[in-house]
């Protein structure tokens, strides 16, 4: 998963007196209008979710009613460096944004977590995987393309993969 990201998962035993099968949408409603969250990837799963935090759950169950849990879950193995059929290439001022194109002969997985471009210190997740996956559009304002360092290292990674472009 990404760094930043969690994994929500929502046991079906938390949606007691619900019929299931005639689910057709889900809304999220939230006590605060400011922040953000990004969404992506909503699955089901048949199998239980069990952890060490099972029984905790269950024992809050109990006492408050159905709860969801929330769990971390990190990539522990070290990222797959690809260093060659990458290309930056297009740079498009789209009114007060640019977009940055980027491609590889190496495809860019389609994961639960968000594109991450990294130019010297700065750090933008506003990228997104084109359906082919040979590419990612970044969207950066225009104070933040105009002020990039120059000359120094340029990536992407998407998951445990990073992809090195070289520089601007």
């Amino acid at each position: 998963l990404h760094d930043a990201l969690e994994t929500v998962d929502l046991p079906l035993s938390a949606f007691e007196g619900i019929s299931l099968n005639v689910v057709r949408a889900i809304r999220f409603i939230f006590k605060s209008r400011t922040g953000s969250i990004s969404l992506g990837y909503i699955t089901t799963d048949t199998q239980p979710y069990t952890n060490i935090n099972s029984r905790v759950l269950a024992n809050q169950r109990e006492a408050t009613g159905p709860t969801p849990r929330l769990s971390a879950k990190q990539d522990a193995a070290p990222p797959t460096v690809i260093s060659s059929g990458n290309a930056a290439v297009s740079v498009a001022r789209v009114g007060d944004t640019y977009e940055v194109t980027f491609t590889s002969t190496t495809s860019f997985p389609v994961t639960n977590s968000l594109p991450k471009l990294t130019v010297g210190s700065y750090v933008s997740q506003m990228g997104v995987v084109s359906a082919q996956t040979k590419s990612v559009k970044f969207m950066l304002t225009a104070g933040d393309f105009e002020s990039l360092p120059r000359n120094v290292p340029l990536s992407v990674k998407v998951g445990v993969r990073e992809w090195i472009f070289g520089s601007l």
